[in-house]
């Protein structure tokens, strides 16, 4: 992993994570706690811890903490659905994108 590539959504400093494929979940190394959502910085997406960008779809909650904005996104079977008029949309998920690369790695 290239240090400084990803950063703790709510604090901004460094992360680093490796992928569990038991649980199909990040988790910071540094506590061993899964991961909600992180910043990868070389794209500038926002992550959500089982791998899908989820760029302006979260909400800050009073105590600093992000969830999913449920009106506009939603989970279901470990798979993240867009609404949009009315519709799920299915999203891919982060290490599926050209724009990181293409390929996922179980330790990042």
């Amino acid at each position: 992993m290239q240090q400084g590539q990803y950063r703790d959504i709510r604090t901004g400093r460094p992360l680093t994570l490796n992928y569990n494929q038991q649980s199909r979940s990040m988790y910071n190394t540094a506590t061993g706690k899964p991961v909600d959502f992180y910043i990868n910085v070389s794209t500038g997406d926002t992550i959500s811890g089982n791998g899908y960008i989820v760029n302006n779809y979260l909400q800050m909650q009073p105590d600093s903490s992000y969830r999913l904005d449920t009106g506009r996104i939603r989970m279901s079977n470990n798979r993240y659905y867009m609404m949009e008029g009315g519709k799920e949309l299915p999203m891919d998920k982060n290490w599926q994108s050209n724009r990181t690369g293409g390929n996922r790695r179980d330790s990042l």
